[in-house]
């Protein structure tokens, strides 16, 4: 499946996905990363246009000799657009960053003491969705068209990926459903995202019709390669050692690959 980078994105940089113990597991179970809807995440303001970018265009349109009446007619119609777009995309949220975050790993083990982190880099996160063996993942049939097949309303080959840009306004030039996706507000730049997202032809649909809602879901999940994918598996710093001892356990039953790509955590909290 095509995957489209979305401006200079180079390929060596690293990239961790941190998760808790119950995500790692569905993870290693199912060989498959989940795509979130923009829509259920918990910022709100998440894809939408900026009101700055609003007002820039309101200008614009008015400069132009357009009625005022039209001009807030047609920003009505631009806002709901993006508001389709929003609730019809799919992300899949990776952090940029040479090391390990401290941060992060509070933020996204939520209280608890164990968990883990994918380390990968950007090309190998899009040669493992780009170039999956479908014949890995017996019992399922997640061929290209296959998943169209059930899924129509998937906009599957077109994956795009991104590095978010941290910033309260988007230039009107620059302003379109790409650059959307991925900005979010300043007070967000401590997660350094890149992002995949796929977009729904869900989105075409007149959004008052039962059909438009029954397109929208919480998310869906693409098979990879896991070999390739990953680098290592850094556990908690704040791992105990009973966790650390059963999870290379369980994942050496699960993928003995896997299990030798296992590390500790450099920040050495429990270590």
């Amino acid at each position: 499946m095509e995957i489209e980078k979305i401006g200079s994105l180079h390929g060596n940089k690293v990239i961790w996905r941190y998760m808790s113990l119950e995500k790692f597991i569905d993870l290693i179970l199912n060989k498959s990363i989940f795509f979130a809807n923009t829509s259920r995440m918990e910022d709100r303001f998440e894809m939408e246009i900026p009101l700055f970018s609003l007002e820039e265009k309101k200008k614009y349109y008015l400069s132009r000799g357009m009625d005022s009446n039209k001009v807030t007619s047609v920003l009505d119609k631009e806002v709901l657009i993006a508001k389709k777009f929003k609730e019809n995309t799919y992300v899949n949220c990776w952090s940029r960053n040479d090391a390990e975050s401290y941060a992060l790993w509070k933020i996204y083990l939520g209280g608890s003491s164990n968990g883990v982190a994918i380390k990968s880099t950007v090309s190998k996160l899009t040669h493992s969705l780009g170039k999956i063996d479908y014949s890995n993942f017996p019992g399922f049939d997640f061929s290209k068209s296959d998943f169209e097949l059930v899924n129509q309303e998937f906009e599957i080959d077109t994956l795009k990926i991104g590095e978010v840009k941290y910033q309260n306004q988007i230039d009107l030039k620059n302003l379109n459903k790409s650059t959307l996706a991925i900005t979010k507000k300043e007070f967000y730049d401590y997660e350094k995202e890149i992002r995949v997202f796929a977009t729904s032809k869900n989105q075409y649909l007149d959004p008052s019709t039962e059909e438009y809602r029954k397109g929208i879901i919480n998310g869906f999940s693409i098979p990879i390669d896991l070999d390739k994918l990953v680098d290592c598996i850094v556990l908690s710093p704040y791992s105990t050692p009973w966790f650390k001892e059963n999870l290379k356990n369980l994942i050496n039953t699960l993928n003995k690959s896997l299990s030798e790509k296992i590390i500790d955590s450099e920040i050495g909290i429990n270590n």
